[in-house]
């Protein structure tokens, strides 16, 4: 699943509970890998689905705004034309020690424009060492966290010119 850097960033700290979107997963799907777009375009992490709500947009926001780890003109900026959307509960995310290319994962895959289906094989032939494992190890996920390049700071000011 694609998501902008400083949303990923927010679900794999645990800040951000609810991933938006506008149309429902397939019913099977349990994880979720989190690619994060420009500048990081890499796969960070991880979830699990805790569960799957839908709704209109307001009635979404009422049940979920206050843990979606989105301001609410955001929000709405992104169900501006939509009559439905869908929250998917976030469970038990995971930073990744090494974020992956997509070529790593196949040599096929392209950023998905949302998001992508891909086989549970796939989850399978990930290295052990690509997961934390433990969701305990906070301190070590920030570290991870630290060493991406998010770019969700504000912009750095231009330099005054001296006259």
């Amino acid at each position: 699943m694609s998501l902008h850097p400083q949303y990923a960033k927010r679900i794999l700290l645990g800040s951000k509970k609810v991933e938006f979107r506008k149309r429902r997963l397939a019913e099977d799907v349990e994880i979720v890998l989190i690619y994060a777009t420009a500048p990081v375009q890499r796969v960070v992490g991880m979830f699990s689905i805790k569960s799957t709500i839908e709704g209109t947009p307001e009635e979404i926001w009422l049940q979920a705004g206050e843990v979606g780890g989105i301001a609410h003109a955001d929000y709405e900026a992104y169900y501006r034309a939509s009559a439905k959307a869908v929250a998917l509960l976030v469970k038990n995310p995971k930073v990744f020690v090494r974020p992956l290319p997509l070529r790593d994962i196949s040599p096929t895959l392209v950023p998905p424009q949302s998001f992508n289906y891909l086989p549970i094989e796939t989850l399978n032939d990930f290295p052990s060492a690509y997961s934390l494992g433990k969701p305990r190890e906070k301190y070590r996920q920030l570290d991870l966290l630290a060493c991406l390049p998010w770019n969700d700071e504000a912009p750095a000011q231009p330099e005054p010119v001296a006259a």
